[in-house]
Order: structure tokens, then C-alpha cells, then sequence
């Protein structure tokens, strides 16, 4: 090889050395997410932290469920603006004993902010300095680790609790179409969604190494809200506005929850896809196994708690979850808190008269501009508070909705911090201690009992020309009998002319079709008079009916029913058919 050659191959061999990015890639590296991390530009060299060190600074940022906002009462708030609480799991992961290093001598800064989205994070929570720790937005330090969540915002997190659970405003949107859209972001083939989440991690990553070469971020996922498999939710809605109704259905509950998956899946792919050649990024959300059990909709004892599901083992808050005593006069939930925050009495209207007749007249969006939609009401509500600090809580209470409670956070904080101390060195784990042996099965439940009953009776009335007989259908409690008195038509549901004078102590069954409204539903009761008959109603269309206990033997009631029937007439009851499912 002549010099010239020479010199020439050394001049290509320098140049394609210094146009080459200065982390080398991996062979199965996404070429997308590999431009994302080139164009971000120089990165120092990593080098996997000491199984061993301490943590003495590092950084928690991202929306409110890093902030932990209203976890669990108001002296627990570390930063109003942001709502960042001491129950969060940033915040108890700094002071689990657990977690590497000493409370006391760490330097935590905590930049998470209720609300926060991709681009928030981006502009506001990870610029470089030295931080000023009181700060709502401090400066990033040179943390050795950080955490982030991220991105439930961008997919309309707020949208999807508002337009399908509570539905307030005068414009609260159509669950159907938040839910499709959030879906069809995350089953994007394009994955836009995925990589924009990609882009923030990067961007998060570049920012905390040019402060500390060797930092870690450890990226949470979301949390399952329901139980979506038991079904005494089904009938319940959380609705307060006068608006059309939304029930717990199990297909609403499990559309929400597969939400929450395909958002942790993204959330996993984009992190993965990063580790392949950006080492020191993880993925986290082994907690969301820890709250089944503590979920929304999960089974209950009295299928009635799922209306105002506000006790300590329901680890989300619910809009009745106690925050502090509301300082509005006659207020017993949120939705009248904030009504008669925002709409003062006018002409001895309360605010609620007010609201439905807006509704009603279909212009409530002009006459009550704070109400219109959500974003239009934290802002008011903001506004009221900056004006009048006693009513600093009411902001806070309003968002708070569908967060964890400060014992759900507690599990992120043990999760995270296992994850921590379990990744150290690159490519390579800490060997996690043995998990305890798995506690016994617990008994299988026992078959659910029915919940609906219908009585047969006959009933005799006697008139001063003699006796009138009717079969008469009551709706009851299972295991119990209708009692008729002192009210004949309270849960009298069908009553029918017998054309027959009975021996009221010795009833025969009742022969015949008969249709019948019970629960709701169109139910047709039949019996050939030879025995108790069936029931049939839509989806149960085979109800066995049986003997009263009382049909026979003088097991008849008679009573007046005062102050329902004229004091010569006297009604007789005797039950001759129940049935229960």
C-alpha cells in the first residue's frame, strides 16, 4: 500500500469513527428508537453503580400518581401548585428503610405534578441545575436514580373517569368515544403513541446522565381500577348530575381495565426497546397484583358498599372518600360541594334547582360557563381557592378521583424499591431474597344465594254482602314472606280476580298464566292448580316455585290495614306459592 493510501484510509477510518454515535447499537435494536437516542446527542459512558451504594440523590417526576395528590388528608401535602402528598411512593420510598442510604442525609428532589402530560414533563421537570427543593418545578441536581410516571394523561385519563363514571358538566363527553380513541392510540400499527413515549425517556435519560453518568430510571406502569369479573356492580352508578345514567357494567369495567394493560404494554415496550443498547432503564408494576382484593367492584359482603366504596380497604379514592369537612353549608357529597361553591343561591334557588333547570332549558353551558366541562370546573375551582384559602381542599378533592390511597401507594414504594435494589450492574441482577412460601388456597366461596322473591296469596275480602277472592303477587326479601299489612299495595305487584269462594284457611294453588311485572322485567308466572308451578323470566326461564309452608294448617293473616280500607271490610291473607332466584 503506497503512503498516499495509506494516509487516505486513516482519514476515512477517523471520520467514520467520529460520525458513528457513541453508544454502539445492538443488532436487534429498532433503527427508530436508535435515531431517537442518536439524535439526542453525545452520551457519557455508563457504568453500572456497586450492588452495595447508597442512594444520597435522586429524582421522582411525573403526573399525579408520582405526586400522590390527596394521600391521604391535607397536612400530608408537601407542594400545593403540584399536589405532591407525603403518602406517595416516591416519597415513602425515601423513607423505607429499605431503600439504600439514610433519609436523613439524602437529597430527594420531588418534581412530579398533578396533571403533568409527555410534554410537561419535557418543558418543566427535567431541567439541569442545582435544585431548589421547595420549588414546583426544582432543577434535576445529578441524581444517581430517578422514577417516572407517565403518559395516563396523554391518553385521557381524565376524559375516560369523567365521561364514563361520574359524567360532570354540562359537557362531559361520550364514554364510548373516549374509550375507542384511547384504544385505537394504543393499538396504533404506526405505534406513534409508543414512541413518543420512547422520545421522553431518551430525553429524560440524556438530561439526568449529562448531570450523573451512571443514572437509572425506573418507569412505573398504571394500576387496574376494578374488579371486573363480579357482578354486584352492575347495577350501580356513580352519577350525581342529571344526566343519563352509566352503569358498573362488567363490559365497562373491563373495557377500562384492558385500557390500563395495553397502556402498561406500551409502557414496557418502549422501555425494552431502550435497554437493548441504553442499559439502566427499567420497567416497573409488579404493585398491581398487590391490590386485588382492594379494587373498585370487588365482591362484598353488602352488595350496597359499592355505592359510596369509601372504606380503607378500597385502596382507589372514590368522589365521597373523606378529605376534609366541607366548609360549603349543606353539603353531603363533592357534587354538592362543588355546585354550591361555584353557583350561589339566587332567589331562593339552591345551587342543584339551578343546575336542572339549565338542564333542563339545554343552555347550562352559557348560564354556568364554570360548570361546562371539567377543565372549566378545576379551574373555577382554582380561581375560588386562590381568593379564599379556606377552600384550598376543594381543587385537590375534586382531582383526586380514581387516585390510589396512600396504603396502594405503599405498594408501588415496596415494588420499586425491590426493583432497585435488585437492578445494579448492567445486564445483570441482584439475586432478590426467596419469596415466602404461598400462603394456603383459600376455600372456594360459597354458591351465591338468590336475591329476588315473589310471594302467592290469596286474599279474601270481606264486604257486608259477603266474601271476594283474588290472588295477589307481592315481591319479598328471600327467605321471607310479603306482609301486606299495613300497607295491602306496597309490594303488591299483580292482583287477579279468582272468580272462586275458597276456604281462605285452605287455599288450593292458583291455576292459570299470569303475567307479571317483577324487578323490572316481564315475568310470567304458570301452574296447572296441581302444584306450586313455575316462574319465567328473561334469561331465567325455568324458576321452580314451591309449596308456602304456611298454605296449609291456619297459617293465613287477618288484619285491618288501617287508614287504607273502610273499617267494614276486612282483608285475610294466606300464602300458598314462594319462589325464589
Amino acid at each position: 500500500m503506497s503512503v498516499r493510501q495509506l494516509s487516505l484510509a486513516l482519514v476515512l477510518g477517523i471520520r467514520a469513527a467520529l460520525a458513528a454515535p457513541f453508544l454502539s447499537a445492538r443488532q436487534d435494536v429498532d433503527p427508530a428508537v436508535q435515531s431517537l437516542i442518536d439524535a439526542a446527542g453525545e452520551w457519557p459512558q455508563y457504568n453500572a453503580p456497586d450492588l452495595k451504594r447508597d442512594i444520597t440523590e435522586w429524582l421522582a417526576i411525573g403526573d399525579s400518581f408520582a405526586a400522590g395528590i390527596s394521600a391521604d388528608v391535607p397536612n400530608d401535602q408537601l407542594n400545593y401548585e403540584c399536589s405532591r402528598f407525603k403518602q406517595s411512593y416516591p416519597n415513602q420510598m425515601n423513607e423505607n428503610k429499605d431503600f439504600p442510604g439514610f433519609s436523613t442525609s439524602r437529597k430527594f428532589i420531588f418534581g412530579a405534578c398533578t396533571g403533568a402530560k409527555i410534554d410537561d414533563v419535557r418543558k418543566e421537570q427535567v431541567e439541569t441545575g442545582d435544585p431548589v427543593l421547595t420549588d414546583d418545578h426544582p432543577k434535576i441536581g445529578k441524581p444517581q436514580i430517578g422514577t417516572v410516571s407517565i403518559a395516563g394523561n396523554d391518553l385521557g385519563f381524565g376524559d375516560i373517569v369523567n365521561a364514563c363514571l361520574y359524567r360532570w358538566g354540562f359537557s362531559p363527553g361520550d364514554c364510548n368515544e373516549v374509550l375507542k380513541r384511547a384504544r385505537d392510540m394504543l393499538d396504533d400499527p404506526g405505534k406513534v403513541f409508543m414512541f413518543k413515549v420512547v422520545e421522553i425517556l431518551v430525553h429524560i435519560m440524556h438530561r439526568a446522565r449529562s448531570q450523573n453518568p451512571d443514572f437509572q430510571l425506573y418507569v412505573t406502569g398504571y394500576i387496574r381500577f376494578w374488579n371486573d369479573q363480579d357482578t354486584q356492580c352492575n347495577d350501580i352508578t356513580w352519577i350525581s348530575w342529571p344526566h343519563e345514567k352509566i352503569y358498573l357494567t362488567t363490559t365497562l369495567r373491563q373495557d377500562m381495565n384492558s385500557l390500563v394493560i395495553k397502556l402498561n404494554n406500551v409502557l414496557r415496550e418502549a422501555v425494552e426497546a431502550l435497554s437493548r443498547s441504553l442499559p439502566g432503564i427499567y420497567f416497573v408494576d409488579e404493585f398491581d397484583a398487590k391490590f386485588d382484593g382492594h379494587r373498585f367492584c370487588e365482591k362484598e359482603d353488602d352488595p350496597k358498599y359499592h355505592e359510596n366504596p369509601i372504606d380503607s380497604h378500597t385502596w382507589f379514592i372514590h368522589y365521597n372518600s373523606p378529605y376534609e369537612n366541607p366548609s360549603t353549608a349543606g353539603a353531603s357529597n363533592l357534587y354538592e360541594q362543588v355546585i354550591n361553591a361555584l353557583v350561589p343561591p339566587v332567589d331562593g334557588k339552591s345551587a342543584s334547582d339551578q343546575v336542572n333547570e339549565a338542564m333542563a332549558a339545554g343552555d347550562g353551558a352559557t348560564r354556568f360557563p364554570q360548570l361546562a366541562t371539567p377543565e372549566a370546573t378545576e379551574q373555577a375551582l382554582k380561581d375560588l381557592a386562590a381568593s379564599n384559602p379556606e377552600l384550598n381542599f376543594l381543587p385537590v378533592t375534586w382531582i383526586r378521583v380514581m387516585h390510589p390511597k396512600g396504603a396502594g401507594y405503599t405498594e408501588m414504594s415496596n415494588a420499586v424499591i425491590q426493583k432497585v435494589r435488585q437492578f445494579s450492574a448492567t445486564g445483570a441482577e441482584a439475586a432478590p431474597p426467596p419469596p415466602p412460601p404461598p400462603p394456603p388456597p383459600p376455600p372456594p366461596p360459597p354458591p351465591p344465594g338468590p336475591s329476588k322473591g315473589l310471594t302467592v296469596m290469596l286474599q279474601q275480602v270481606l264486604f257486608e254482602i259477603g266474601p271476594e277472592n283474588d290472588w295477589v303477587f307481592y315481591t319479598n326479601n328471600p327467605g321471607s314472606t310479603a306482609d301486606p299489612c299495613p300497607d295491602p299495595n306496597g309490594a303488591k305487584v299483580k292482583e287477579v280476580d279468582t272468580s272462586y269462594d275458597y276456604n281462605i284457611d285452605d287455599p288450593p294453588f292458583p291455576s292459570g298464566d299470569f303475567d307479571v311485572r317483577l324487578y323490572d322485567q316481564d315475568c310470567k308466572y304458570s301452574s296447572d292448580g296441581n302444584g306450586p308451578g313455575k316462574l319465567s323470566c328473561p334469561g331465567n326461564d325455568n324458576i321452580e316455585c314451591k309449596e308456602h309452608g304456611d298454605r296449609k294448617g291456619g297459617g293465613g293473616k287477618t288484619n285491618l290495614c288501617d287508614g287504607q280500607v273502610a273499617i267494614s271490610w276486612r282483608y285475610s291473607y294466606h300464602p300458598a306459592v314462594y319462589c325464589e332466584w
